[in-house]
């Protein structure tokens, strides 16, 4: 399955923070049992570039 959709978040500084990711899940007896994601910022600071990568 693919999914493409755009996240809106409030950071804790109170600055926004939108992001456009579009992930590939791929399904194992009803269960998700891989994923691929790609995380791209448009709108938010340069402390967020990395944002998709962290854990």
């Amino acid at each position: 399955m693919h999914s493409t959709h755009v996240v809106r978040a409030t950071r804790h500084d109170g600055l926004p923070l939108v992001c456009k990711v579009s992930g590939l899940f791929t399904f194992r007896d009803g269960k998700i049992c891989q994923t691929d994601e790609v995380t791209c910022l448009l709108t938010g600071s340069a402390q967020d570039e990395d944002i998709g990568s962290l854990r």
